[in-house]
């Protein structure tokens, strides 16, 4: 018997340490308890979520008119809707406004320089730049740089944020010229 004992005895133990691990504990329990708590929580709140879009809905069907209506304006905006273009000296005295734009403007040729491919238009305020070289008709970025243009042109096209190096100069990205 004693030669058996040893094997009796490790049989005995892991079926202890079996039915004690199978057997639910307190904290099993408390546990299984708490994830149910949890669940209804969830779910108020899935609720609540529900309330809370349906009612901001009903908000933003209130505000629709309101937000149609277009405040009034301003003598520049209306030059732009109606494609007037704007002169150098409003473009310089209200840059802010139009940085990061497509605009249209309209002023007199000052500077044209060939080897960067741009020109320069002039008003009394000062100069603003612009970078013709990505035109997309190249005949008429060879008739910029070959005529002498005595009259004012027409620049559409992109403006760039000023640089940190130097804030007042404004460059202007030409999508199209009229000369």
């Amino acid at each position: 018997m004693t030669r058996y004992f040893p094997k009796i005895f490790i049989i005995g133990v892991t079926a202890l340490l079996t039915l004690t691990a199978c057997t639910p504990s307190k904290n099993d329990v408390e546990l299984r308890q708490e994830i149910q708590a949890l669940r209804t929580d969830i779910q108020s709140l899935k609720e609540k979520v529900t309330e809370l879009s349906a009612g901001q809905q009903k908000l933003l069907e209130m505000l629709a008119p309101f937000t149609a209506l277009k405040p009034p304006a301003t003598s520049l905006e209306q030059s732009q809707d109606t494609h007037t273009p704007l002169s150098v000296s409003q473009l310089l005295k209200d840059r802010h406004l139009f940085i990061g734009r497509r605009l249209t403007v309209r002023g007199e040729v000052g500077l044209v320089l060939l080897h960067r491919k741009s020109l320069y238009l002039k008003s009394p305020e000062g100069l603003v730049e612009v970078m013709f070289s990505d035109l997309p008709d190249k005949k008429a970025v060879d008739r910029l740089t070959s005529q002498d243009l005595k009259r004012p042109i027409t620049v559409t096209g992109q403006l760039l944020a000023p640089s940190p190096q130097d804030p007042h100069r404004l460059q202007i990205i030409a999508e199209a010229v009229d000369f």
